[in-house]
């Protein structure tokens, strides 16, 4: 049996007074009605939650502003706009049809580890990693959801001492930098 949603709708209106009685400024009246209209409340929260100091009454830290929340709402579109042009490449080398067949076979059988020296990893069991997380990675972006303070629930295997140039850390090179 399911529970019948009795929260009553609100208007942009009602929900700017909101905001503000919980101690969100917003300085730009007519910008967080449009941005509330096209962006949407519920989608927005998922960033400002992050900086209220009480989250069950909802009360915002002190001078915390509507359009901080809009520079971090841009920032992790961007962020997955970025991310998805970078998987691009790798899903057309590695396609998640192939990530799925390449996790089925067997760890005993050699053609797992010359897939994984193909992309210059030492072990097979990066490969399976990183292609699992770049996969749900890559459906996140895809489908529009929150980047900023996402926990995954299962991280890449670390690779301590890589081969390749592009995932060296440190004063060397960082993932991305030529």
């Amino acid at each position: 049996m399911t529970v019948p949603f009795n929260k009553p709708s609100t208007s942009i209106s009602e929900q700017i007074s909101i905001l503000r009685e919980r101690g969100l400024t917003i300085d730009d009246l007519s910008q967080a009605e449009h941005r509330l209209k096209h962006i949407g409340y519920y989608r927005l929260a998922g960033y400002w939650r992050h900086f209220q100091t009480d989250t069950i009454k909802h009360i915002f830290s002190e001078g915390f502003t509507f359009e901080a929340v809009l520079e971090l709402y841009y920032f992790d579109r961007e962020l997955r706009f970025l991310l998805l042009q970078a998987i691009e490449s790798i899903e057309v080398s590695f396609r998640s049809t192939l990530s799925r067949i390449y996790g089925n076979i067997h760890n005993d059988i050699p053609e797992r580890k010359e897939i994984a020296k193909i992309y210059g990893l030492p072990a097979e069991a990066w490969l399976h990693s990183w292609m699992q997380v770049i996969s749900v990675l890559r459906n996140y972006c895809a489908h529009h959801s929150r980047l900023c303070f996402r926990v995954f629930s299962f991280p890449p295997k670390d690779m301590h001492r890589p081969r390749l140039p592009l995932c060296q850390t440190g004063k060397k090179k960082t993932c991305g930098n030529k």
